[in-house]
């Protein structure tokens, strides 16, 4: 078996443990965030979890004006965010979208 290289892991790449996970449509659109469900994004086809984080309350990701929304696919919209991409890191990586 071979070690992993620092530099040969990509920490943008759904881990190994989430890697098989499909979120369908369907799935997606039941973390709405609301009514005590997960909140679920999808970015570039990669499902993230943002429960429990204030500023998504009820579903909707209040400095967004309501573009941002759990239960959806954020891809076209989050670079419209001040903080684009850069808060992907901090969220837990579901799996994989298929729609």
């Amino acid at each position: 078996n071979e070690v992993n290289k620092a530099e040969d892991v990509d920490p943008n790449k759904v881990s190994e443990s989430n890697a098989e996970k499909v979120v369908t449509e369907s799935e997606l659109t039941n973390a709405d965030g609301k009514n005590g469900n997960q909140c679920y994004v999808v970015v570039d086809n990669i499902v993230y979890s943002i429960s429990g984080f204030v500023l998504w309350a009820d579903g909707i990701h209040s400095p967004s004006g309501g573009r941002a929304r759990c239960g959806k696919d954020l891809s076209s919209v989050i670079n419209q965010s001040p903080h684009g991409k850069s808060k992907l890191n901090l969220l837990q990586k579901i799996g994989v979208y298929q729609n």
